[in-house]
């Protein structure tokens, strides 16, 4: 265990404490993820393209043709689904980690 951790706690009380502050700190943890995540399901499509092509997209004609595919409402359906499991499963893993902490 962390010795900083085990400095603090010098009784029952104090190991309460410190429960109820890890607790409340997977709280907010746990808040902060589900934003990023939220976050990222949102913004994931356009992040990937802009990293894929950056600069080139407005000077090159493949790049142009794929800017058109990639805003084709299907596509972004399949991307955005893509998304969602990939989401829906990191969630899960930490819903189980949470679970095996409390």
């Amino acid at each position: 265990m962390n010795q900083t951790i085990m400095s603090k706690i010098h009784n029952i009380h104090t190991l309460d404490n410190e429960l109820q502050h890890l607790k409340k700190k997977a709280r907010e943890l746990e808040t902060k993820l589900d934003h990023n995540t939220n976050d990222l399901r949102h913004n994931f499509g356009e992040m990937a393209w802009n990293s894929l092509l950056g600069s080139m997209r407005e000077q090159n004609i493949v790049a142009g043709v794929a800017d058109r595919l990639f805003h084709s409402s299907k596509l972004q359906v399949s991307v955005f689904g893509f998304v969602e499991k990939l989401t829906e499963r990191i969630s899960g893993f930490f819903n189980k980690a949470k679970e095996k902490v409390s």
